[in-house]
């Protein structure tokens, strides 16, 4: 099938192009200038059109992924020339006005059908992300084909109407950019008034709300700025925030008052949203540094892998706070995740602390590397060598320890659980 990307030089353009070409399809990509595409072609082994109307004029699939603002433009430009029986879509952020104009500009036998990829062209694939299908009258057997496509390749599809999209997205794109993005500009204007160093006070949600208020400051301004330009319920989303704010604002000396708003608040959005699974995988995000540094502590060896491209590395580790160093190879700590070679090393051991003595000739460390491996949820805190064996200090439950010393039993080896 022959796939023409129209803004292949962009970084969704380029996931979209190695993606499908990965699969076989014949891909040729346009960009802001013929050089700037040729160049993009070369580097994902693709080909380049001149123009986008020479692109489209024989492919099967044309995918327009420009910027929201010059989105309608380069489908007007297009429409009447993409083949009838095609599929026409788009990959933009908001859906009624592409889809309208998709409709509008494109011949009565091309297909339509707005599609909202819901990630950033910085993951590794498809497996495990959201990608959102907005059919139209026109759509044909292309939603089918596309969503059995995308699940195929472990995506997880929605489909909804081009005006249930982007109401929904007025709330989990706009509204939510909206907090972060004004939460960046203050943050960013308080910083040079202070004497502290925040980072060095900071509390664990500070912390985490930071890192999401940089991750979205850290992007393409234009991106964020059209998202909240071009979807149609923005400014009812945005008009909601700025009323909650000014109620916390104005009720912000009457402590009394404010607790019963914001108690309100609590009851209605928990109507809606399980505020204990908030709190529990926030805590889950935020235990993971310490269980990260336990690793390297306890473990040494462990299994280091990068977050983008999932290249995974084995061997001995030392953590500190800003890299993690791999057999002598140092990383940015902030590029990967560091997991035990041994699982269990990271569970939590509250059960009693309990001593095994062995009758063996092997050495206090060996006895301990065995009796870490036959008990699997048994932690050995120390090993000593004493009265011809060896005596070893367990951190875990009777259970787990009753089950080890059967094992070690039939293995004929003499030993005795003392609790």
């Amino acid at each position: 099938m022959r796939v023409a990307i129209l803004g292949g030089t962009g970084a969704m353009g380029r996931f979209l192009a190695r993606e499908l070409a990965r699969d076989g399809h014949e891909i040729v990509i346009t960009g802001s200038s013929p050089d700037r595409a040729r160049r993009a072609a070369r580097e994902l082994g693709v080909e380049a059109a001149p123009d986008n109307v020479t692109a489209v004029r024989d492919a099967d699939v044309v995918i327009v992924s420009v910027p929201i603002s010059v989105t309608e433009r380069v489908i007007e430009e297009v429409g009447p020339h993409v083949p009838e029986g095609a599929l026409l879509t788009d990959v933009t952020s908001v859906k009624v006005r592409p889809v309208r104009a998709m409709l509008e500009h494109a011949r009565e036998g091309t297909h339509v059908l707005g599609t909202h990829p819901l990630f950033g062209p910085t993951v590794p694939s498809l497996r495990g992300q959201t990608v959102i299908l907005t059919p139209t009258e026109r759509s044909g057997p292309w939603t089918r084909r596309v969503r059995r496509y995308l699940e195929r390749k472990g995506a997880n599809v929605v489909v909804c109407t081009p005006e249930e999209h982007d109401r929904a997205m007025a709330l989990v794109q706009c509204l939510t950019h909206f907090v972060l993005l004004g939460a960046g500009l203050a943050i960013g204007d308080l910083l040079p008034e202070l004497e502290l160093d925040p980072d060095e006070l900071a509390s664990p949600v500070y912390r985490l709300f930071i890192d999401v208020i940089g991750r979205v400051m850290g992007q393409d301004p234009r991106l964020y700025a059209e998202i909240q330009s071009f979807n149609p319920y923005a400014e009812w989303a945005r008009e909601r925030v700025l009323h909650a704010l000014h109620r916390i604002h104005e009720l912000a000396d009457d402590h009394a008052r404010l607790t019963d708003l914001l108690r309100r608040g609590q009851r209605a959005l928990a109507r809606h949203q399980d505020l204990e699974g908030c709190q529990l995988r926030t805590d889950k995000l935020l235990s993971y540094l310490v269980d990260e540094l336990e690793t390297a502590e306890r473990c040494g060896e462990a299994l280091v892998i990068d977050i983008r491209s999932r290249r995974a590395r084995e061997g001995r580790v030392r953590v500190t706070r800003t890299t993690v160093r791999v057999d002598g190879e140092e990383v940015p700590r902030d590029r990967v995740k560091v997991l035990p070679n041994r699982p269990k090393l990271l569970a939590r051991f509250e059960g009693n602390e309990l001593e095994l003595r062995v009758k063996t000739d092997l050495n206090p460390e060996e006895v301990a590397r065995v009796v870490e491996a036959l008990g699997r949820n048994l932690r050995v805190v120390s090993a000593d060598a004493g009265d011809g064996g060896t005596r070893l200090r367990l951190e875990g439950d009777e259970s787990e320890a009753g089950r080890l010393l059967k094992k070690l039993r039939k293995l004929g080896v003499r030993a005795e659980l003392y609790r």
